[in-house]
């Protein structure tokens, strides 16, 4: 049957959201208005499956979360906060209407977000439930939300910086292909008329041009099949492990994935940790958030070593994945017990330091770029123009 979201008014006139399932929207409608004082709004709950399914975005949670925090702190209940967030993405209010009849119904917050996975990673479901178990779920919730702004913060400025070298290369892959598509047909029409005698630089060029016109349906399909084929040898075991364990050597961006790792690693231990949660559950929550296998072996090491007494620094130390000052700071925080507030300042530094090296990068990365692709169009244009020039030349 069906499954309904609605929003409606009681006879008090407060807002009440909530699911029903009937077998059609005028008898939901009907069954609301005999139970409600006006029916504000009535819409089906589709499920999507596959690559039809509505994605619910890390931007949309944050807000929830940010929400939720501020009316659970000015004392709302918790089934009327949920009715009241406001989001832009359909699929997490028809979430959270099924969320709030369900704790309508006696089952806990933390209980109702395991069943969205997809939506709600381990890590937040973990984190409220602690906060449900303390008593302090309003707390926990803004934590959560500060957590989810800052990774929204930081994934927002890797994206915005590398906005214009991706420009920059698709023109360039652009014109390229514009060269290949129509300049080199020209060129050679113009050259077999003349019966022009060619070098090896131009036989080259209208040869791959030839090819890619009479075998570009094969090419394509070719192509797809490779980087299908790439992704599924990377996203294997092995396979992601080699390239993280590659991402971290190569020079440039290894020291930037590094920093970006650590960063990682230190906001989300210490969010959850100042949470409430033990050090070694945190870990093992932590482990599968850092985006790196290699860092994720260290830190599921780090939990092991933890749990038989070790100091989380001293487990941490046996990889060369952290840097010294990371070291330091956590040694500095476990000793003086004050390990969340170390790691948040762990987080906050490479945090900046990503950033800074990322732009580094980038202004590296932009010269060299102009400069390829200009050492490719003047490679391009000689090689097509160098016959015009030596017949002029010959004629003259």
């Amino acid at each position: 049957m069906p499954r309904f979201s609605f929003k409606a008014l009681d006879d008090k006139k407060n807002e009440v959201a909530g699911v029903l399932d009937a077998p059609d929207r005028l008898s939901a409608v009907n069954i609301l208005s005999k139970s409600y004082e006006l029916v504000l709004d009535v819409h089906e709950i589709k499920t999507h499956q596959g690559l039809f399914r509505r994605r619910v975005s890390d931007e949309a949670i944050m807000v929830a979360t940010q929400q939720l925090a501020v009316m659970l702190n000015a004392g709302l209940g918790l089934r009327k906060a949920l009715n009241l967030v406001d989001s832009e993405s359909p699929r997490l209010e028809d979430i959270l209407a099924e969320v709030s009849a369900g704790v309508s119904e006696g089952k806990s917050l933390s209980e109702l977000f395991t069943e969205y996975p997809s939506v709600f990673p381990k890590i937040y479901c973990s984190m409220v439930e602690a906060g449900e178990a303390s008593g302090q779920l309003p707390e926990i919730l803004g934590k959560l939300a500060e957590y989810l702004e800052n990774a929204e913060e930081m994934r927002r400025k890797i994206k915005a910086a590398l906005v214009y070298p991706s420009a920059v290369i698709g023109v360039s892959l652009a014109t390229g292909a514009f060269i290949f598509t129509f300049g080199v047909q020209q060129f050679q029409e113009i050259y077999t008329g003349l019966n022009a005698e060619l070098p090896a630089s131009t036989q080259l060029i209208i040869g791959l041009a030839n090819l890619m016109e009479a075998w570009w349906p094969a090419l394509l399909v070719l192509v797809v099949a490779l980087l299908w084929l790439l992704r599924h040898l990377v996203s294997s075991g092995p396979g992601e492990f080699f390239k993280d364990r590659l991402l971290l050597r190569l020079p440039v961006i290894g020291p930037i994935t590094q920093r970006l790792a650590i960063a990682r690693f230190s906001r989300t231990l210490g969010t959850l940790y100042s949470g409430g949660i033990p050090i070694v559950q945190s870990l093992d929550l932590v482990a599968s958030s850092t985006g790196n296998r290699v860092m994720e072996g260290v830190v599921r090491n780090a939990a092991r070593e933890v749990r038989e007494g070790e100091p989380l620094v001293a487990a941490l130390r046996q990889s060369r994945v952290f840097t010294r000052m990371a070291l330091s700071m956590i040694a500095t925080g476990e000793e003086s017990g004050t390990l969340d507030i170390m790691l948040d300042k762990v987080a906050g530094f490479y945090e900046v330091q990503t950033e800074s090296r990322i732009r580094s990068a980038i202004s590296l990365l932009e010269p060299a770029v102009i400069v390829g692709v200009g050492l490719f169009v003047a490679f391009l244009i000689m090689a097509l123009g160098l016959p015009m020039m030596n017949l002029v030349e010959h004629l003259g």
